[in-house]
């Protein structure tokens, strides 16, 4: 009865008999097939067998490239890692713990207990923001003078495993507050600063999923925003291991870097108010303070000296590229304090969505035609107006005789709002384009000096006016603007 109740129930005992060594001798494996797997670690091959009888007892154990070589990386033992009475069609999950074979559903972690502010977008590195060192009107532009607009994209990095796992620490969230009207008449502190809102914007990660076909899917992981305890708009700090994020994930992917690199979307077009976009974004220039907080899994705020926290920046250029990207401790400026204790990381940004406005001055004495007859020794002005309402923006006004024949006399570029313009010839004669009032330029040039030895002949005028404001991956051109006429010289008919 002992002997027949064992046959019968053989599957229940089967565990426990691999834990018995005497037993191990007298199993063994025949080698049948070899194959390689994909990129994603999936493999498959056909086994023939008779359809009566026995069924295959499955045993598998892998070699990985290392140096060069073919090593054994996963072979456990026979009797507690066979798959027997194998079913046909089904998966076998193998798990390589081997720390030389790198892992597919994690990617790097940063080590220790910290969080890095790396940059806004790709090309601005925090190191590259004007501090409150660079004077009042330069903080918060970047080193080269631009002013942000557009969506502004905070790359941070966090030490994940620490964060998560040690700390209790699952989220964060983006605020911000205005701190200056910035309006082009006038630029000076507001008496308070306005009141912190959060960053809604969803925030997601991508993961490559396998579908039913067997082909790899990008899925999105939103991380938030979220209502956790009394907090709202909170964000989750991604997990090491997508499969915390779906049990089927097999790694996380960056398929468009201004989402899954993103750690928030700061949008600024929509700060102002008007009745158009040119008028909101007069209305909404300024200063803006940007704070970044941390919460643990009930919602409770984060005093990042309590728990042991470092706040790093990068010192080093953006775009990062090739080289090593180093970063250090945060100042003072870039903290948030509450006595002696950090609570949050902080930081300024000079926000400007201000259109341009270009137009080109009619030449005095056009007829309906656009010609002037001009008589030896006769002058002409050129003007043009060249608009920004903060100057954060360039011009280049361009004047070319005929098809192609560039007048450089003529022509000039530089800062809108500079006093003077000087012409992009080499003197003599020396000229330049002279500002009057806040946004007209206008120079006058002897006639003889722009026909090229003609006696007649017709000229184009351009002027551009290219914004300076940059949202962390390239300049705002949408904010410029751009004018074209023409005039005609001739002398009077005998």
């Amino acid at each position: 009865m002992v002997r027949t109740t064992l046959a019968d129930n053989f599957q229940l005992i089967l565990p426990y008999f691999c834990l018995w060594p005497w037993w191990w001798w007298r199993l063994r494996c025949d080698e049948i097939i070899v194959v390689e797997t994909d990129s994603n670690g999936r493999f498959s091959t056909v086994v023939s067998y008779q359809c009566s009888g026995d069924k295959p007892d499955l045993y598998f154990w892998i070699e990985y490239k290392i140096n060069g070589s073919l090593e054994t990386v996963y072979r456990p033992p026979i009797t507690c890692n066979t798959y027997w009475n194998y079913t046909c069609g089904t998966e076998v999950t193998l798990r390589i713990n081997d720390e030389r074979v790198p892992a597919c559903d994690q990617d790097i972690d940063l080590l220790g207990r910290k969080v890095q502010i790396l940059s806004i977008g790709r090309t601005v590195s925090i190191s590259e923001i004007n501090g409150a060192g660079a004077g009042f009107s330069e903080e918060g532009l970047t080193t080269l003078n631009q002013p942000f607009g557009g969506r502004l994209e905070p790359r941070v990095w966090f030490s994940r495993t620490t964060l998560r796992d040690d700390k209790n620490i699952h989220y964060y969230r983006w605020s911000y507050r205005k701190l200056t009207s910035g309006n082009g008449s006038s630029f000076f502190a507001l008496p308070l600063p306005g009141a912190w809102q959060p960053l809604k914007r969803t925030v997601i990660r991508h993961y490559a999923k396998l579908d039913t076909n067997g082909d790899v899917t990008h899925e999105p992981y939103a991380l938030g925003p979220r209502s956790v305890g009394a907090e709202s708009n909170l964000f989750e700090i991604k997990p090491v291991d997508v499969k915390d994020a779906d049990p089927d994930g097999i790694e996380w992917t960056v398929v468009d870097e201004r989402e899954d690199l993103a750690s928030g979307h700061f949008e600024t077009r929509s700060l102002g108010e008007g009745s158009d976009a040119c008028e909101e974004a007069l209305d909404a220039a300024g200063k803006y303070e940007l704070k970044l907080e941390l919460f643990k899994t009930d919602g409770s705020l984060v005093n990042w000296s309590t728990e042991g926290l470092d706040l790093e920046v990068t010192n080093v250029p953006a775009p990062f590229g090739a080289e090593p990207v180093t970063a250090i401790n945060a100042s003072n400026y870039n903290r948030i304090q509450v006595a002696d204790d950090i609570m949050a990381f902080r930081t300024v940004l000079r926000v400007d969505n201000n259109c341009c406005n270009a137009e080109i001055a009619p030449v005095s004495g056009t007829d309906s035609c656009g010609f002037i007859e001009y008589n030896t020794g006769a002058s002409i002005t050129l003007g043009f107006k060249a608009e920004h309402p903060n100057n954060f923006a360039t011009l280049s006004f361009n004047v070319v005789r005929g098809v192609s024949n560039y007048v450089a006399v003529a022509s000039t570029s530089g800062q809108a709002g500079a006093a003077s313009l000087p012409t992009n010839n080499t003197p003599p004669p020396a000229h330049a384009y002279n500002l009057s009032g806040s946004t007209d330029y206008t120079e006058t040039f002897a006639v003889v000096n722009l026909m090229g030895g003609c006696d007649r002949a017709a000229f184009a005028e351009r002027i551009r006016v290219s914004a300076k404001a940059t949202d962390g991956y390239t300049r705002l051109s949408s904010l410029d603007k751009s004018a074209i006429d023409g005039f005609a010289l001739a002398k009077p008919c005998p």
